[in-house]
């Protein structure tokens, strides 16, 4: 029971801090490993597991004309200067605490793909989650992140923090 409880604190300690690029390094600790391999046992673990995209899938969506998709970036400011974004992303303003009806398309039909850092972060599952409870019904997580997608050599776009939620100049990842 012990264990138990100093899992779900590092995962909300986690959570509260989203993935930005120092978290990153504190996600791979052995507690984080731990606290992973407890959620996925539990029932409720099970009920809220999303499906999950490759990188390749994301970039054949997001190259097919009529693809009515909309990839959301819930990284912090740390992890998307290091890394940049994907090219036409949703920026949100925070994980956790965005305005779904201001930050999300309108129609609720859109499939959603929420990424975040690497596969050790979970600030994506949180922001989808929020998603669900709006009312969409097609939500998903790349959940090789920022980092799989420039490790797969895909494109990005660079971040420009003092243009707000706007991400610009695509590069080669």
């Amino acid at each position: 029971m012990t264990r138990l409880m100093i899992t779900l604190s590092a995962l909300a300690v986690l959570g509260a801090v989203g993935c930005d690029k120092k978290t990153e390094a504190a996600a791979e600790a052995p507690a984080e490993k731990v606290a992973e391999k407890a959620q996925t046992e539990t029932p409720e673990a099970a009920e809220q597991k999303l499906p999950e995209l490759s990188v390749d899938q994301v970039d054949t969506l997001l190259n097919k004309k009529d693809a009515k998709v909309a990839v959301v970036d819930a990284n912090g400011d740390d992890t998307r200067k290091d890394k940049g974004t994907i090219p036409g992303a949703i920026l949100l303003t925070s994980f956790k605490d965005y305005d779904v009806k201001k930050e999300l398309p309108a129609d609720m039909d859109t499939k959603l793909v929420f990424y975040c850092g690497s596969t050790s972060c979970t600030a994506s599952d949180g922001a989808a989650h929020k998603a669900i409870e709006a009312g969409y019904k097609d939500v998903n997580v790349l959940r090789a992140g920022i980092k799989g997608w420039v490790d797969a050599g895909k494109k990005t776009a660079a971040y420009a923090p003092a243009e707000g939620d706007k991400a610009e100049d695509a590069k080669e990842g």
